[in-house]
């Protein structure tokens, strides 16, 4: 419920306090029974500035503005603040006199998110492909048998429930591979997603995905031509233990020549023998490539002697590559044996790249398809798998930019931060700690889009009795 106290403050309550407005005859009562959050996006909707206060920010993603430490034993490292919003961007407070004030204690607000790696091509597949036998190899084969028919029509319809779904859940921005056996303008999946990339709340950055050999065909110049039309990123999927130093230069030396990011599949197994990811590493060094490198999975680097492991890590730093971790693809599908029980996790070394300096951020990757049959476009559900898979909890709060700026500076982009004069992008929730956070409904967030309500929740939000009063 939201109740209004005689200073103009609109307060989330408990059933007592409601009670004592009640006696009080102070109270003001919504439609809704999400208390702050109708009340914050009813504030926001007028446009008129708003101060958010008391709102819970996690200490890393928050710049420029007073806090104190949350309270909490469960909220190590949040800060509690006042957050002012006017004009479409995050305000110091002071700066926004006679501005609207919402208590908004036991609410965290985050920055609009990101995930530098799915794939909305396959998305929501399932049930047409089967479930495979858990192997990467099976999935593939499963997934080719009838990705064949599908139209344009069918990858629209997929993908835009997909960013939807996203959106909904805090995301502002989307990587997502889409597969180019075929030149890209060919494929269906690429004219669908180009499609998407034009319509919604969601920034959806595009990767045509294909083998690294692809570097050497005729039409590579073609390939590279149609995803810079595009404003998209160049991507190449790397066999387990087939790396090949002279491929990798002649993929970034034609990346290079289109002014294209890149980013790759690679070391995605828990094969013996050396890693792809140094190789990669020393052909960026060796060809002086200046765009932003992302490589997805790096599975095979968790299985390196500790000398090699050591050398690697300095190579992929200095060569100044961004990892992206996958925790439920890869916990899904590595480690795999007919009978057996799994033992290896099959996740990247994601705190020893930390460690080196080595960017890591957290994707989603395959959502209900032939590679991981469950899954869904919440972020912050993802971080707290990932919290669990990787042992992040005791320090979420170092980590929670992996799914924030992290991913969003990988891709070029802007964002990742509460900070006065930042884009007011970003999600509130209702929860004031870490385990709250990780664990809330998507159905109870505020999403805000240039410092508005996203269109959805503009029918949830429209009159309250009190409006009426």
């Amino acid at each position: 419920m939201t109740v209004g106290n005689p200073n103009g403050e609109y307060l989330l309550t408990n059933e007592c306090s409601i009670i004592e407005h009640m006696q009080r005859g102070t109270m003001r009562i919504s439609t809704d029974d999400d208390g702050t959050r109708a009340t914050v996006a009813h504030a926001l909707v007028s446009g008129a500035p708003v101060v958010l206060s008391g709102v819970t920010v996690p200490g890393t993603l928050l710049s420029g503005l007073d806090g104190r430490a949350a309270s909490g034993r469960a909220a190590s490292g949040m800060r509690t603040t006042d957050i002012g919003i006017a004009g479409g961007r995050f305000r110091r407070p002071a700066d926004l006199a006679g501005a609207r004030r919402v208590q908004a204690a036991g609410w965290t607000l985050l920055p609009g998110l990101a995930d530098a790696h799915v794939h909305l091509d396959k998305t929501y597949t399932v049930s047409e492909t089967g479930m495979a036998d858990g192997t990467l190899m099976g999935a593939i084969r499963l997934h080719s048998e009838v990705s064949g028919n599908w139209t344009r029509a069918d990858h629209l319809q997929r993908m835009r429930r997909a960013v939807t779904e996203a959106a909904a859940a805090g995301t502002r921005h989307l990587r997502t591979h889409v597969d180019c056996p075929r030149p890209p303008d060919q494929m269906p999946g690429w004219q669908a997603a180009r499609a998407v990339q034009a319509e919604g709340d969601v920034t959806v950055q595009l990767c045509a995905l294909g083998a690294l050999s692809r570097a050497q065909d005729a039409d590579f110049t073609d390939r590279c031509r149609q995803v810079a039309a595009a404003g998209g990123v160049l991507g190449a999927f790397v066999a387990p233990g087939q790396a090949d130093r002279a491929l990798f230069e002649d993929f970034l030396k034609g990346a290079e020549a289109h002014g294209l990011d890149v980013d790759l599949h690679i070391d995605e197994g828990l094969h013996p023998g050396p890693a792809s990811l140094p190789v990669l590493a020393e052909a960026v060094l060796a060809t002086g490539y200046k765009g932003r490198v992302l490589a997805g999975h790096g599975c095979a680097l968790s299985l390196q002697p500790e000398p090699e492991r050591a050398r690697a890590l300095d190579r992929i730093a200095e060569a100044g590559i961004a990892v992206a971790s996958l925790p439920r693809t890869n916990l899904y599908l590595q480690d795999r044996s007919p009978d057996g029980t799994p033992v290896r996790r099959g996740i990247t070394i994601v705190h020893e790249m930390r460690a080196h300096g080595i960017p890591v951020l957290f994707g989603a990757d395959n959502v209900a398809d032939a590679y991981y049959p469950l899954g869904d476009y919440d972020l912050l559900h993802l971080f707290g798998e990932a919290m669990t898979v990787a042992h992040l909890d005791q320090d979420p709060d170092g980590w929670i930019d992996a799914i924030a700026g992290v991913p969003a500076r990988a891709m070029g982009l802007d964002g990742g931060r509460i900070a006065p004069g930042a884009v007011a992008d970003g999600v509130l929730v209702q929860a004031a700690d870490w385990p709250g956070l990780l664990t809330a409904p998507v159905a109870g967030r505020l999403v805000l889009r240039d410092g508005a309500p996203l269109k959805e929740d503009f029918g949830s939000i429209a009159v309250t009795q009190g409006d009426m009063a």
